[in-house]
């Protein structure tokens, strides 16, 4: 009998890797998938219905909210949203995270529930979408197991989730993308371009512009590999045409944001470092959670990663050979990134002199697909384990895997339950919308339920605005004439406005709410016009009933892109 031991598979061995992937198989891996998103998010599933208003999650649940009142309450679609920052674009906001099909969850189950069930849905994608970068990788099912697993179930997701900086859960589709790149290198572009450009869409629609950026080095210099390992520029083909559906599918969205982003800019964060002193405890302190608590810095920088975990990499850069030459080479670029602008290679300075990239936040985001690193030479360390040492080796793994995430378990997740920390203040429902000013940024959420508009926001850039709240000096109403003549409001919603004027001569109406462009005049005589940053409607005299309705060409345009783009997409898969 040979008893050879059967020889390792090259790496970005995508040819047979989808063909491993049974229909049993499939399933097994979306069932114990969604058992895994459960288990790492359960102190979200204790307390479903219970608001997470903790510092971002009030930031976050205020665009969760308020798209899923303006469908449901309203049945409009969420463009305009007059409850933040004296009224902004709510589809135009680059965070605004309700372009995904994952809105139905907050459609179904209110925004509450349905934000805590993405927590857990998204930690399922991650793990389901680390096995099959795995198993396109030629790696064995116990191997897909690890990378699975070991991405979402490191420190980055709880730390960042339980802050509420939930837009960085679109990282959850960062191996799918890959996995879909180098499927893309054996077999015909076309589907896995399509397939890559939604999940650019569903990155960007989730929130996570910054996402994408945060993973371009990663994916640019897997692709650079496998064009110089295959002498072929078909990955490269497959980004170009992956991000052209991506642009096409999101055009609806990503006019607006960058019409907005034209008018209101992101004003660029300064410098960002990691100190070589800090990262034993940003990887291995177990005490996160009162770091955290003491230095909420350390949630944007922290990452713990179980020492199991490290064993199992260190096992794959010890025996994986050239499997793991393009893993090392992107944990070496994203470590100098992270590291910041105290690195002696600047590559985030060289890189955050860019034009959009200077607007990222911080250089530590670069730990997230850092540990997707990780993860693919634990899960090489795994498959050379059981290749080289047999049943010994396959038990040695399991038992370094189960000990990391029994410990991940324990040490990372619980910071979760500290999303509740915060109790927001109470405000008496007001039946007719009005501006209100509160210092407290922490009530975001809970004022705009209360149908009022959050005068003093926190938002993605500094947001100045001459609208004046109710209970401060200067409130003329919310709707009131700049000269003769009187004013009714017919009717309110957040993208419709009806006004009845009489004015015995010319006048201006002026509506308590920020002024932009896209705003206009769809019944009435009149024109609109910047009133001193406040919306306005100049009118002739006499008596006019006003409908101003917000909406504008960036919507318009991109929606016919993005149908059109669908509609391309299904001629070319049918074909």
């Amino acid at each position: 009998m040979n008893s050879a031991k059967p020889s390792a598979p090259p790496s970005g061995a995508a040819t047979s890797g989808w063909r491993r992937l049974r229909r049993s198989e499939a399933w097994w891996v979306a069932a114990a998938s969604l058992a895994f998103g459960a288990l790492f998010s359960y102190p979200f599933l204790v307390r479903l219905a219970q608001p997470s208003q903790q510092n971002d999650w009030d930031f976050e649940s205020q665009l969760i909210w308020a798209p899923y009142y303006t469908v449901v309450h309203f049945h409009q679609l969420p463009l305009w949203n007059p409850w933040k920052c004296g009224g902004m674009a709510m589809l135009g906001n680059p965070q605004s995270r309700f372009y995904t099909p994952l809105f139905i969850f907050h459609l179904i189950f209110g925004p509450v529930v349905g934000g805590h069930l993405e927590v857990a849905l998204h930690l399922a994608i991650a793990c389901a979408g680390g096995y099959v970068l795995a198993r396109v990788l030629g790696l064995r099912p116990l191997a897909a197991l690890a990378a699975g697993t070991i991405f979402p179930a490191c420190g980055w997701f709880p730390l960042h989730m339980g802050e509420g900086q939930i837009h960085l859960m679109s990282f959850a589709y960062l191996p799918w993308f890959i996995a879909l790149m180098l499927t893309a290198s054996d077999r015909a572009i076309a589907l896995p371009a399509i397939c890559g450009g939604a999940l650019l869409a569903l990155t960007f629609g989730e929130g996570g512009a910054e996402v994408a950026t945060y993973s371009a080095p990663l994916i640019g210099i897997l692709a650079a590999y496998e064009v110089i390992r295959r002498r072929s520029i078909r990955p490269i083909l497959f980004l170009a045409a992956a991000v052209g559906f991506g642009v096409g599918f999101v055009a609806v969205k990503l006019l607006p944001v960058v019409v907005l982003l034209r008018e209101r800019g992101r004003v660029p964060w300064g410098p960002a470092w990691i100190m070589w002193h800090d990262l034993p405890q940003i990887f291995f302190a177990r005490d996160q959670e009162l770091i955290a608590l003491r230095d909420r810095f350390f949630i944007e920088f922290g990452d713990y990663t179980s020492p199991a975990f490290v064993i199992l990499a260190v096992a794959g850069l010890l025996l994986g050979r050239m499997r793991t030459l393009p893993w090392i080479v992107c944990g070496w670029v994203l470590f100098l990134l992270l590291r910041g602008d105290n690195c002696s290679i600047p590559l985030y300075s060289w890189m955050h002199d860019l034009p959009f990239i200077s607007m990222l936040r911080l250089s530590s985001r670069f730990l997230i697909p850092f540990t997707l690193c990780v993860a693919a030479l634990a899960a090489i360390g795994v498959d050379e384990a059981v290749r080289r040492f047999g049943r010994p080796g396959r038990w040695a793994a399991i038992a370094l895997l189960a000990i990391g995430l029994v410990d991940s378990l324990m040490v990372a997740t619980p910071f979760l339950r500290h999303a509740y920390d915060h109790v927001p203040g109470h405000f008496d429902y007001t039946p007719n919308f009005k501006q209100f000013a509160d210092w407290d940024m922490f009530n975001q959420t809970v004022v705009g339920q209360a149908n009022m508009g959050f005068l003093h926001c926190y938002e993605y850039t500094p947001w100045k605005t001459t609208v004046v709240a109710y209970n401060e000096k200067g409130y003329r109403g919310e709707q009131y004439m700049q000269g003769p003549g009187t004013v009714k409001l017919i009717k309110w919603t957040p993208d419709r406005l009806t006004y009845a004027v009489d004015t015995p001569a010319p006048s201006v109406l002026v509506i308590n709410q920020n002024y932009e462009p896209e705003w206009y005049l769809a019944q009435g005589d009149g024109q609109m016009t910047d009133t001193g940053g406040l919306l306005g409607v100049a009118v002739g005299k006499g008596h006019e009933e006003l409908t101003l309705v917000y909406r504008g060409w960036p919507f318009e345009v991109g929606l016919a892109v993005t149908g059109l783009t669908l509609a391309a997409a299904i001629v070319i898969l049918l074909l």
